[in-house]
């Protein structure tokens, strides 16, 4: 989310209610130019992007003629916003299976899109040892569609492995969409179901219709950030994970469901996820621009 409070319809508003001249298109041309500038980089909540588009709105709002409504008879209102994660030391992911472990490293073969991580300055723990593992394929939970992941199958207190996207993702004919992506195949629903199951931890995989695994994995380390689904739900490299798809046969799974319309959901045997997150929620204090606009329009009238 990014903060930009609203400049042009109260200004507007005021120009309405007395005899100053009328906005000019240019004028809000420069003021969309400025504020969606490379100068302020993107306006990240936090960065000092978005002190200066509240610094140049602000002094937008007295040039126009209101009235401060904000703080200490200034224009801004300060509040706090979690802006991204503050990252500790020991994250770390390691499935094992038949006797094999394979480990994944945090910003390069794995990331978190949801964490549960303390919402405060102390980085907190989550630690999953042994957590054994079923496979639900797409994780999808569609009664409408007479489709479910979860039919038959035990997740309780359990880490489950899911495909990314949807069954019959080119299939015209899919109980899906087939064309375009549905709500079902969105990481949000995903986590949910999971979570409602009862799982304790959601892994991620890229399904094998798509050849190349695109998610951003070092983008978790320039810039950390994760939702909060209930339950930590992880992304993994389909390259680092390769191994144990073909030990338990996932891909294949994968083109059973998508031939047949039928889940192949299954407990893993002898398979287990051992998850260490040492994670922070970062809040940082924000300034939103507030004028008197109301005020302004009475005695303008």
């Amino acid at each position: 989310m990014r903060i930009i409070p609203a400049l042009l319809l109260c200004a507007a508003a005021v120009v309405a209610a007395d005899t100053r001249p009328a906005i000019k298109p240019a004028d809000l041309i420069e003021h969309v130019k400025f504020l969606s500038s490379d100068e302020l980089q993107g306006r990240g909540n936090g960065t000092p992007g978005l002190e200066r588009a509240a610094d140049y709105i602000a002094s937008q709002f007295k040039a126009a003629g209101l009235q401060p409504g904000g703080e200490g008879g200034t224009f801004f209102q300060p509040f706090e916003l979690v802006t991204g994660l503050t990252v500790g030391d020991g994250n770390r992911l390691s499935l094992r299976a038949n006797g094999r472990d394979v480990s994944f490293v945090l910003g390069e073969t794995y990331f978190p899109v949801s964490t549960t991580a303390n919402d405060s300055t102390r980085v907190a723990s989550t630690e999953l040892a042994g957590v054994p593992l079923v496979f639900a394929g797409y994780g999808i939970s569609a009664p409408a569609l007479n489709y479910d992941d979860y039919a038959g199958i035990d997740v309780r207190d359990k880490a489950v492995i899911v495909f990314s996207h949807e069954p019959q993702e080119h299939d015209d004919k899919s109980r899906f969409d087939g064309r375009k992506a549905t709500s079902y195949s969105l990481t949000l629903n995903k986590a949910m179901t999971a979570r409602n199951k009862g799982a304790r931890l959601l892994i991620s995989v890229s399904d094998p219709t798509h050849e190349r695994d695109e998610a951003p994995y070092s983008g978790f380390t320039r810039d950390p950030q994760a939702e909060d689904y209930g339950i930590p739900v992880l992304r993994v490299h389909r390259d680092r994970i390769a191994p144990l798809l073909a030990t338990w046969k996932l891909d294949e799974a994968a083109k059973e469901i998508d031939s047949s319309g039928a889940p192949r959901s299954r407990a893993l045997d002898d398979a287990a996820a051992t998850y260490v997150e040492h994670l922070a929620k970062t809040r940082r204090t924000v300034r939103e621009s507030r004028r008197r606009c109301t005020e302004n329009l009475s005695t303008r009238a």
